[in-house]
């Protein structure tokens, strides 16, 4: 090793002041290791001396030279093998040292860090680290589409390792060295073996590959590209109209809305186009790197359906209005409705307006008078006020809705009623059912009727009296709803009414309750596809229900109770008094409840999430069978449902855990 020499002596400190008389440095100059401990005889006589390697550090500049001792064994290394010369004269066997890089192994024992060679060459094993033979890896990287082949060539040197030569000492350290071994270059053979392997057929550019490119050691290039399909451009309709109100985020926290907006209800005149249809345009079939085809379909070609009101251009591309009314978008239908406009109060004196299409009153409604439109929807432009008002579509109510009644969606609302109880009811009937079975486990031998009695008449006190209005919400809407109702109805009160469990031989005509109740809940969450969406400025006393959203503008609601189909959304002002019912969608409030601790419920019955701006005591929330009940007052509330239940936030912090 560089700049490195052993040294013997009687003890560790003759020997280090041996090599500091002979480099003529002092001790800090030189680093020492210890290679061997002196040992002795009896009687004192030494029987091996300290051994020390001694090396100059780096502010040391000078050469060192092996010891040689007379009559002592030599050991070196020429052209990375071992070499050897014997002791004479009863000189000392040669010595080697070696780093934990090297294994050695003498007599069949493992050394470490030096050996003596006592016995020449022969017992000696020396293991190098494993050479690594050279490489060079080929690969072919599809792409996800299969249009494009990535072709990456890399080449990894191999290294093999040997003894380095140094000069026969009598103690000599052995160090490794290595020689790098080139990796062949990649050939065209080799890749054109791998492309052909990868299964590609279309698109192979084997010109990217130079003799240049293939001198590098690393490289990547596309080596096949496939003919991307052009896809078709469907034809298209564009309906000159909004389609619907439409239902936007609401910020809690706004403080003006522009009252303008109320006036959503689209009108047109005679002449006015309505919708527009966009050609369809064809496509181009590709080809992948594999050589199949990607075929791109034919565009679809939608035409214009028209209806009353409406009349198409020859071409078929244009519809137009063919009367003045309400633009309306019907299961696909293009349909212009007719309005009928007053523009003074509704009052004694017009009596109840009904109308088989839109309805525009620029006055007030009052004095327990009914408006009501069959085919479109009603825009109130004053208030409303003890009175009824139902449409098959929207209703906008510029101002007040006090003590009315207001339902917007026409038989979609009984559907969503009707949705309400079946959802109720399949959750009871299912609960009922697995604490039958728990007590039927414990009690094996115990009637199933008289053990569906006994919850009744314990647990679900409330059933008899649901599947009771159940039966009053059918008789009411029986006209519309399907007569297969009427035998679930007969079952569920022959079961679970009067004496009727004590009849019951076997659960399993539970279970057909059960699997109806499915049936039907299914059934009519899917019924009407059509929704209708209220908006009022402020509610009193009122009940609205929609089969689409609600929305209150103005300054809030009191002491109402709201059914909406698909979401609450209130950004002004509070909601008071009274119970918000939501089938699926969102609750968005301002404020609910009140500082008194008015009661107030805010419910949903389905999916959906609630943000509250500000809640108060005696609040409940519940979405499907879960509820949460505030005692005081909390802000900036949020509740949804997650994988563990009902969730209850104010800002970032859990209500619940």
């Amino acid at each position: 090793m560089a700049n490195s020499k052993i040294y013997r002596g009687k003890t560790v400190n003759e020997a280090i002041q041996l090599a500091l008389n002979e480099l003529n440095v002092t001790r800090s100059e030189i680093d020492v290791e210890v290679v061997n401990q002196p040992k002795e005889y009896l009687f004192g006589m030494i029987r091996t001396f300290a051994v020390v390697k001694v090396t100059l550090k780096e502010t040391a500049q000078m050469s060192l030279e092996p010891e040689i001792v007379p009559g002592a064994g030599l050991v070196g290394v020429e052209n990375g093998k071992l070499v050897y010369t014997p002791p004479r004269d009863g000189g000392a066997p040669p010595r080697i040292l070696f780093d934990n890089t090297i294994i050695v192994y003498y007599n069949g024992k493992q050394a470490k860090n030096a050996v003596t060679l006592e016995e020449g060459l022969e017992p000696l094993d020396i293991q190098l680290p494993n050479d690594h033979q050279p490489s060079t890896d080929i690969e072919i990287e599809i792409s996800e589409d299969k249009l494009e082949a990535l072709l990456r060539v890399r080449r990894i040197y191999g290294v093999t390792r040997r003894l380095k030569d140094c000069k026969p000492a009598n103690i000599i350290e052995l160090s490794i060295e290595e020689v790098t071994i080139p990796a062949p270059k990649a050939t065209l053979t080799e890749i054109r073996e791998k492309v052909n392997k990868a299964g590609i057929v279309y698109g192979i550019d084997y010109d990217v590959i130079t003799n240049e490119l293939l001198e590098e050691n690393d490289f990547e290039v596309v080596i096949a590209r496939g003919q991307e399909p052009i896809y078709p451009r469907h034809g298209a309709i564009d309906y000159l109209f909004p389609l619907t109100s439409g239902q936007r985020e609401i910020d809690l926290e706004a403080d003006r809305i522009d009252h303008f907006e109320l006036n959503i209800v689209p009108n047109v005149e005679k002449g006015q186009p309505l919708a527009t249809k966009t050609a369809p345009v064809h496509g181009q079939p590709g080809k992948n790197i594999f050589g199949k085809v990607i075929n791109v379909g034919e565009p679809k070609n939608p035409e214009i359906q028209i209806g009353e009101g409406v009349v198409l251009s020859e071409d078929g591309l244009t519809a137009y209005a063919d009367q003045p009314g309400r633009p309306v978008l019907e299961n696909g239908v293009l349909k212009v409705l007719k309005i009928y406009e007053l523009n003074k109060d509704v009052d004694l004196s017009t009596g109840n307006i009904r109308f088989n299409g839109e309805i525009i009153i620029r006055g007030n409604v009052t004095e327990q008078l009914k408006v009501e439109a069959f085919s479109g929807g009603i825009q109130i432009y004053g208030m409303v006020t003890q009175a009824q008002i139902q449409a098959s579509r929207d209703i906008v109510i510029s101002k007040n809705a006090i003590s009315s009644k207001i339902s917007a969606g026409g038989d979609a609302i009984a559907f969503l009623k009707l949705s309400s109880f079946l959802n109720e009811l399949t959750e009871q009937v299912s609960s009922l059912l697995s604490a039958f079975y728990t007590v039927i486990k414990r009690q094996p031998e115990t009637s199933h009727g008289r053990v569906v009695k006994n919850l009744l008449e314990i647990k679900y006190t409330d059933l008899p009296k649901k599947i009771q209005e159940f039966d009053h919400l059918f008789s009411e809407g029986k006209d519309i709803f399907e007569n297969g109702l009427f035998l679930l109805i007969n079952n569920m009160k022959a079961v679970f009414l009067g004496r009727g469990p004590l009849e019951l031989i076997d659960i399993s005509t539970v279970e057909i309750i059960r699997s109806d109740l499915l049936h039907w809940k299914e059934f009519y969450q899917h019924a009407s596809e059509e929704t209708a969406d209220i908006t009022v400025s402020y509610l009193q006393n009122s009940t609205l229900e929609a089969s689409g959203s609600v929305r209150v503008i103005g300054q809030g609601a009191y002491y109402s109770k709201i059914i909406a189909g698909q979401g609450y959304y209130q950004a002004r002002g509070v909601f008071r008094g009274g119970e918000i019912v939501v089938e699926e969608g969102d609750i968005q409030v301002k404020e609910l409840g009140g500082p008194t601790g008015i009661v107030t419920v805010a419910s949903i019955v389905r999916n959906g999430r609630m943000s509250i701006g500000l809640v108060y005591p005696n609040v409940t929330v519940a979405i499907g069978n879960q509820k949460y009940r505030f005692e005081n007052q909390t802000s900036m509330v949020r509740v949804y449902l997650s994988n563990e239940g009902l969730e209850v936030f104010s800002g970032s912090a859990s209500l619940l855990r």
